[in-house]
């Protein structure tokens, strides 16, 4: 097999910049996030150009260039901010999450878990998504994440321990979904972040930001095979602490018409979604391509 040198050299600078940032106060921590990811922002054009123009696509002439400029610029700094905050996570005990997560809410997730029926969380990659997790954990909730298998094993691991450092279990995407199912049936907490287009996975063309986008299907057919709420929740950040809102569960009730339930919830998942980056813009991944699977009628018509 062939080894990607460059794979190591980033893996082995992840490394390096763990050990420095688990020595630095908090503070100082999203700090030297903020100024990386304000580096990246002015050196790699490509990401910059592609930023900008998902931008402009959602918010058209509603903002000006100067505008679209300066949301780009901070959420490569939130992002900067994420992976630093990110990589300190296992230095820092339950109480020190704690500490510096303001959470609205929480007794919607205690009521949903009451039914014993488990719960999907549905958030995005919005704010900072993984102290969302440690947060949860970190207040005695038990559950995962499904996330994307990383096919370059060191990183793969180094990003599940930081994960297990508080109690957090990665569900692979590809495992099978009865894995999901089985914590959802122990009255687990399922969490997902359905905002991104996998064309390799179920889903269906529903606006976002005014234009179709291909939308995972996953939160709703695992509620409607489990009879789980949705919560949708969202980490927002403000300067160097963040705010846990937790939404009013979505609750889904299956008919006899699959195919309609499936699109009723998954659209009304995402409005929520959307209303919150529209409201946060800066917080969400602009550089994901959100609308590149095309549904087939749009293609025959080009």
């Amino acid at each position: 097999m062939k080894i990607k040198l460059h794979r190591y050299v980033i893996y082995w600078l992840l490394l390096l910049l763990s050990l420095i940032v688990r020595c630095l106060p908090m503070r100082l921590v999203s700090k030297l996030g903020s100024v990386l990811g304000v580096i990246v922002y002015y050196l790699i054009g490509y990401e910059r150009r592609k930023t900008i123009k998902h931008l402009k696509i959602a918010f058209g002439d509603s903002k000006s260039e100067q505008e679209i400029h300066q949301i780009a610029k901070e959420t490569f700094a939130n992002l900067g901010r994420n992976g630093c905050e990110w990589v300190k996570m296992p230095s820092l005990t339950d109480e020190q999450i704690r500490e510096r997560v303001e959470v609205e809410n929480v007794e919607v997730i205690h009521e949903s878990l009451k039914k014993g029926k488990g719960l999907i969380l549905l958030t995005g990659h919005f704010g900072n998504w993984e102290w969302l997790a440690a947060c949860l954990g970190s207040l005695g909730l038990r559950g995962g994440v499904l996330a994307r298998r990383i096919y370059f094993e060191p990183f793969n691991r180094f990003l599940v321990k930081i994960r297990e450092s508080h109690r957090i279990e990665t569900i692979y995407r590809d495992e099978s979904p009865k894995k999901m199912l089985k914590m959802l049936k122990n009255n687990g907490i399922l969490g997902i972040l359905p905002d991104q287009d996998v064309d390799k996975i179920n889903g269906i063309f529903i606006p976002f930001f005014g234009r179709e986008a291909y939308t995972p299907t996953a939160p709703v057919a695992f509620a409607l095979a489990s009879k789980a709420d949705i919560v949708p929740a969202f980490i927002v950040r403000e300067k160097d602490r963040f705010r846990l809102i937790i939404e009013e569960p979505i609750k889904v009730e299956k008919t006899e018409d699959k195919e309609t339930d499936l699109k009723r919830y998954t659209v009304q998942w995402n409005e929520v979604l959307e209303r919150y980056i529209r409201k946060y813009p800066s917080q969400w991944v602009w550089m994901h391509r959100r609308w590149r699977t095309r549904p087939k009628t749009e293609e025959v018509s080009k």
